[in-house]
């Protein structure tokens, strides 16, 4: 029997609860023998919903422990966790600089990521969770929203993760400084772009420009389109107000790219408020490509899908969270384009292409990873990335305003 006292700790209860069921399977599992090379029946116990499951017999090796429990409504941070993960050139930055954040106690954030990462392949399930409850932790102190166990958007605390590691950049090369080195910060030279805003007067031309700096991008949903053209429509623009100096009180805001991260993330906005502010999920199908070109004022930026997070559900206040990301040992260089569905404790392996399918109505936040150009010149000529509408280039061959569109599977 477990006695629970006030002062238990809610995902404690769990984890003890379950170690208990996960010590009876194996004592089940002990008194299962061997008959002609088959397991007898009569003693088989029956899993409960967390223990951890592999659906396709092609997962082996370690591929089968790149997983995350979920004891308390953890989905959120797990899918967040392996699309992350999944960026294995901004893990090594993180870990390379070890000797540095490791030095300071406001770190606890780093800390316990790279502890998930080093751990990332480990059977240890109890292990795993106390190390996402740290993790959590370390968030929470920054951010007290994520300091419950109620179920949080994605979104939301993905961009808290990465505001509280850019945080720690005047702390962490104070102190690389100190002892006669530098110190870069992963975010900052991943996922950051900067972006130029101009606002240009409807009627005499006038405007201004800014720069701001960027680690993703919140895009419109629109009904019967892709990706590629939902940034090329965030870039367009929108009119507003601005009252000029001619006395015009109508100006046009447009986005260009000034430069471009390694690792583009986009935030498709799956949720709005409906009326009398009532959140309302948007189900409408959004072409996901699995690489698309993405002009800026250095030049043109290929980009393939490294990894979707979707939100599973008909309704904004309630659903779940999955990751699909490449096969960290072969989806970033093998040409079978290998992925892997990170349900919780559930693995399943897909290929890039059904997944951009089957995601187009629940995708939440897509991964692009930079990638260098190898092929043939002629991919990057304006053929490739002219408007669907058929704007034709100006005599010198170049585009009035570069836009988006897909490029073939080998021309990044």
């Amino acid at each position: 029997m477990l006695i629970l006292q006030k002062s238990t700790n809610v995902v404690d209860v769990v984890v003890s609860k379950r170690r208990s069921a996960y010590q009876h399977i194996n004592r089940s599992r002990q008194r299962v023998g061997t008959s002609g090379g088959k397991a007898h029946e009569t003693s088989r116990c029956k899993k409960p919903h967390w223990c951890f499951k592999v659906r396709n017999s092609a997962l082996n090796g370690n591929q089968i422990f790149i997983r995350f429990p979920n004891p308390v409504q953890n989905c959120y941070i797990n899918s967040c966790l392996q699309s992350l993960l999944t960026l294995e050139d901004f893990v090594t930055d993180i870990r390379r600089q070890e000797h540095v954040w490791s030095a300071i106690p406001e770190a606890t954030l780093m800390k316990s990521f790279m502890d998930i990462a080093v751990s990332h392949f480990s059977k240890d399930y109890f292990h795993k969770i106390s190390l996402l409850v740290a993790f959590k932790r370390a968030v929470s102190t920054w951010n007290p929203l994520f300091g419950d166990h109620c179920q949080k958007d994605a979104h939301e605390f993905l961009i808290s993760v990465l505001a509280q590691m850019r945080s720690l950049v005047p702390r962490l090369q104070e102190r690389a400084a100190a002892m006669g080195g530098a110190y870069v910060c992963p975010v900052e030279s991943h996922l950051v772009f900067r972006m130029r805003n101009t606002r240009t007067c409807k009627s005499c031309g006038a405007g201004s420009a800014v720069e701001e700096q960027f680690t993703n991008l919140s895009l419109d949903l629109l009904p019967g389109s892709g990706v590629a053209q939902m940034l090329e429509d965030y870039q367009a623009g929108s009119d507003l107000e601005y009252r000029c100096s001619c006395g015009t009180n109508t100006s046009r805001r447009c986005s260009s790219f000034v430069s471009l991260p390694r690792v583009l993330v986009l935030h498709l906005k799956r949720f709005s408020f409906a009326q009398y502010l009532e959140l309302k999920k948007v189900h409408d199908p959004v072409a996901l490509p699995g690489e698309l070109v993405v002009p800026s004022s250095q030049g043109l930026g290929g980009f393939r899908l490294v990894s979707i997070i979707s939100h599973m559900g008909t309704t904004a206040i309630s659903g779940h969270y999955v990751c699909d990301g490449v096969d960290p040992g072969l989806g970033q260089v093998d040409p079978t384009d290998c992925w892997l569905t990170y349900n919780d404790a559930m693995v399943t392996k897909r290929s890039g292409a059904t997944l951009c399918r089957d995601r187009q109505t629940t995708a939440y936040i897509l991964f692009y990873q930079r990638r260098m150009c190898n092929g043939p010149t002629h991919l990057w000529d304006h053929s490739y990335w002219r408007r669907e509408s058929g704007r034709s280039p100006d005599k010198n061959g170049r585009h009035r305003r570069p836009t988006l569109s897909l490029l073939p599977l080998s021309g990044i």
